[in-house]
């Protein structure tokens, strides 16, 4: 005789097996999924992630079991009764757990959150002191890292007049330090090394003080000498130095400026010369020479010296030749020429005097950039009296008419010779021819 179950207890039987089939794993797997940590591979966060999707539903979850499972679990319409319900009201709640199991397998570690930044919709807390701070505070104190803490100072150099030519012109510099910066200065001092210069007159006396944006004003002025006319443009630094605090800790500032002055150099020389006896002179006459060559410029010259192209005259100069010569300076020259038989030849005597000199800072080797002045004097020289004579001779010749009396020719005097014979022959036979008449 077989025992047949009775459809309800079977019921029963299978809606308890599906508990114990869903049950058991799911509690296994929420409480691995509590100890999970930022290890978990990507594919075990990818499936949680797939578990927590919140457009999956509980009934959703119950329908993954297995056909057979479902086919077991499924009774048949008599064995429906109240005895199932609690089986069936106990599985929409177990899926949450693996819901909130695949968060924490599929989030980065705690490390890798930064405070205040939100992460997966998750927002991080923020820092004890960010919490701590006030509303505001931080672009307070940004307000004062930038504002004007820091210390400068300027300085302008001007000179009157600009340009200079003259020994005794005074120029007038004046300087204008000013401080820039946003913190006060102390011990502030402008400085010139600039040579011949007076001592800066200020309008603080000592070391001065200057507030943001106050500025000290002095004055100093320098005199044109020699040197200074010599040495040519005038260009130099003008320095102040200025001292700061920052609580507690000191420093300087400092700042320079120039100032240009053209100086025109005007290099040039004078030269007199003369000659004696000036008016007409004969072969082994001596000419006597003087000559005097003067700085006219505004500038030094030297090597200073007076030369001429003819080498028989020999100068003597005081003071000597290749002297320094000062603006005004001159020097003196001369000495004696004998006129010499080529200068009687040539009916003249022409002497060309030079006066030559270095101005500043020219080159010794390069006769280009020298200073020179030049003059020349002339004097007539009596030709030889042999040529005097013949040309007496030449002159009676053309006298009488005759173009073939050349004077000096041998041709010619026979000619001559010839000529006054024939005269003669013919007067004595007039004079016969009249004494048988």
């Amino acid at each position: 005789m077989s025992h047949v179950m009775p459809r309800p207890l079977a019921g029963l039987a299978a809606a308890g097996l599906v508990a114990a089939v869903l049950g058991v794993p799911l509690l296994a797997y929420a409480d691995t999924g509590t100890s999970a940590t930022p290890s978990a591979t990507p594919e075990s966060a990818g499936a949680a992630k797939g578990t927590a999707d919140p457009s999956t539903t509980p009934s959703s979850t119950q329908e993954e079991p297995s056909a057979e499972t479902s086919a077991a679990a499924t009774p048949s319409p008599e064995s429906a009764s109240p005895s199932s319900a609690p089986a069936s009201s106990a599985e929409p709640t177990e899926p949450e757990e693996p819901q909130t199991a695949s968060k924490e397998s599929a989030s980065p570690s705690h490390d890798a959150l930064q405070p205040g930044v939100a992460l997966d919709g998750v927002q991080a807390p923020q820092s004890e002191a960010e919490a701590a701070e006030p509303e505001g505070a931080g672009a307070r104190v940004q307000a004062q890292a930038e504002g004007p803490t820091e210390a400068g100072i300027s300085l302008t150099k001007t000179a009157s007049p600009s340009r200079v030519s003259k020994v005794g012109q005074v120029i007038t510099y004046r300087f204008v330090a000013t401080n820039t910066g946003a913190l006060d200065l102390t011990n502030v001092a402008i400085s010139d090394e600039l040579e011949g210069l007076s001592e800066l007159s200020c309008d603080q006396s000592g070391a001065a003080t200057l507030a943001p944006e106050q500025a000290l004003r002095c004055s100093a002025t320098l005199t044109v000498t020699q040197e200074v006319l010599d040495f040519g443009d005038i260009d130099n630094f003008a320095t102040v130095f200025g001292e700061y605090d920052i609580e507690g800790q000191g420093d300087y500032v400092g700042a320079n400026a120039a100032a240009h002055v053209s100086v025109v150099q005007q290099p040039s020389i004078g030269l007199k010369a003369t000659v004696a006896p000036s008016g007409k002179a004969d072969r082994g006459d001596r000419l006597r020479y003087a000559a005097t060559a003067t700085n006219t410029g505004n500038v030094t010259l030297t090597s200073a010296r007076i030369t001429s192209n003819l080498q028989a005259l020999d100068l003597t100069c005081q003071p000597a030749a290749r002297t320094t010569l000062a603006p005004g300076a001159s020097m003196s020259c001369s000495g004696v020429y004998r006129v010499s038989r080529a200068d009687a030849s040539r009916g003249r005597v022409s002497a060309t005097l030079t006066a030559r000199a270095e101005q500043p800072y020219g080159d010794p080797g390069d006769s280009s950039d020298d200073v020179t002045n030049s003059r020349t004097l002339r004097v007539a020289v009596t030709k030889p009296a042999s040529s005097s004579h013949e040309n007496s001779d030449a002159a009676s010749s053309g006298a009488s008419g005759s173009d073939l009396a050349d004077s000096g020719s041998p041709q010619g005097s026979l000619l001559v010779g010839l000529f006054g014979a024939v005269l003669t022959a013919f007067g004595i036979g007039l004079i016969r021819r009249g004494r048988r008449r």
